[in-house]
This record gives structure tokens, C-alpha cells and sequence, in this order.
């Protein structure tokens, strides 16, 4: 009799942006990678764009689960509030849909969220470095080649969850 296998645990990383979210499923060796960039319309109203990003993150995980492939945690990039007004109020009202979603259709799945600047010191070794050098130190580090740098940093946010389990502050998870 042999034993029956169990299925990889996969990662997921999501950098949500209206414009460009970036969104990573990984296994715990980076071996078998999934990268996928979801755009919206500037022209659509928020709330079609929100649906939108919300209904690609749900096919994706609906059919990584069908395949038997269990997904242990999702890492969600935190806000960066750099000002008030529209585009910040936006842009909360998605994190804040995406949160919600993911408890109630995924309970299982434990969803933490990363500050940025704790991601980029991981990543790079500063909590404050540009969209480039997060993409060469991802390379360097993973000989992971990102579609751009959206799908860059929702690949860390994969590899903060593998391999940082010990920096993931109690008050990040939901």
C-alpha cells in the first residue's frame, strides 16, 4: 500500500492597486509559480474596478483549489498612505473589499498583512528603495523574473510568508 501524497501548500501574495494589482501563488520552494496582473479601466466607476479585481483573485484561488492544491496563507502588500483624497479613499475601500472577501470565501486561508516598508527590508535591505531595485534584488535573491513590478512585490510577499514566519507581527494577521 502506498502512501497517498499530500498536496503542496501554495502562497499567495497580492499587491492590490486599481490600476495594476499583482498577484503571486507560490509553493514553499518557489519552484512552481503562478503570476498573473489584473489591470481595470481608469474610466470604469470604483466599484466595477473593485469587482473586477475581486472576481480574478477568486477564479485563481476557486481553481488552484479544485487541483487539490491546498493554499495555506495569503500576504497582502499594506497601504502606503502617502495623502489624503480620492485616490487613498479608493484604494482602502479595495484592501478593505479584499479583506472581507477572503475571510468569508476562503476562511481557511490565513490572510497577514505586510507593511511595505518591512517587505522592501526584507527584499532588498531597505525599507525604502524603488520599484527597480526590488525587482533586481528578487532576481538576485530567487532567479525570479517578474512580469513587472506589481507581480514583483506580490512574489515577496510569498517568500516574507515562507521564509519570515518569526518577523510576521502578531497584529498583521486578521
Amino acid at each position: 500500500m502506498s502512501k497517498k501524497r499530500k498536496p503542496p501548500k501554495y502562497y499567495l501574495g497580492l499587491d492590490l492597486s486599481l490600476t495594476s494589482t499583482g498577484m503571486v501563488l507560490a509553493n514553499k520552494k518557489a519552484d512552481r509559480v503562478i503570476q498573473q496582473t489584473i489591470t481595470t479601466l481608469p474610466k470604469d466607476r470604483v466599484e466595477v474596478r473593485i469587482n473586477h479585481i475581486w472576481t480574478q483573485i477568486e477564479i485563481l484561488l476557486k481553481s488552484t483549489m479544485a487541483s487539490k492544491h491546498k493554499i495555506k496563507r495569503c500576504a497582502i502588500e499594506g497601504l502606503a498612505v502617502r495623502g489624503a483624497g480620492q485616490r487613498t479613499l479608493q484604494l482602502a475601500g479595495l484592501h478593505y473589499f479584499v479583506r472581507i472577501r477572503m475571510t468569508q470565501v476562503f476562511p481557511k486561508v490565513g490572510v497577514v498583512i505586510i507593511p511595505p516598508t518591512s517587505l522592501k527590508k526584507y527584499i532588498s535591505g531597505n525599507g525604502r528603495c524603488e520599484k527597480d531595485k526590488m525587482m533586481l534584488s528578487c532576481y538576485k535573491r530567487w532567479n525570479f523574473e517578474a512580469d513587472n513590478s506589481d507581480t514583483c512585490d506580490a512574489f515577496s510577499l510569498t517568500r516574507f510568508l515562507s521564509g519570515n514566519k518569526k518577523a510576521i507581527k502578531k497584529e498583521w494577521w486578521i
